[in-house]
C-alpha cells in the first residue's frame, strides 16, 4: 500500500503488493473496512505530529493529578484508622474457610 495524493492510503486491490502477493483474501467489504480504519488512524497519527511542543515545555518527570487551579488543604491532620471489628471463631469448623486471613 502507498499514499495517494490526499495522504491517505490508496487502495490496496491493484496493488502488487498487496493481500495477493502475500495468499490473503479478503472480500470487498474486508477491505473497505480496513483502508477505512487505516485511514483513520493516519489522520490520527498526523494531528498529534502536527502538535507544537517547544522546549520550553517541562519533562513530565512526576504524576501530578491535580487539577490546575485547585487549592489544597494545608492544615495538618493525622490518618486515625478505626479499631478492626471483632471476629469470632465460628462454632462449625466447616465454615473456616470463610474467615478472613487476618
Amino acid at each position: 500500500m502507498g499514499e495517494d495524493a490526499a495522504g491517505g492510503y490508496r487502495d490496496p486491490r491493484g496493488d502488487p503488493g498487496g493481500g495477493e502477493a502475500r495468499g490473503l483474501e479478503f472480500s470487498e467489504s474486508e477491505q473497505e473496512a480496513m483502508l477505512e480504519g487505516v485511514n483513520k488512524n493516519l489522520a490520527r497519527y498526523q494531528e498529534i505530529r502536527s502538535t507544537s511542543l517547544p522546549n520550553e515545555v517541562p519533562l513530565p518527570l512526576y504524576f501530578n493529578p491535580r487539577v490546575s487551579g485547585e487549592s489544597i488543604d494545608r492544615i495538618e491532620s493525622f490518618f486515625r484508622p478505626s479499631p478492626p471489628p471483632r471476629v469470632e471463631r465460628p462454632t462449625d469448623l466447616g465454615k473456616r474457610r470463610l474467615l478472613p486471613s487476618r
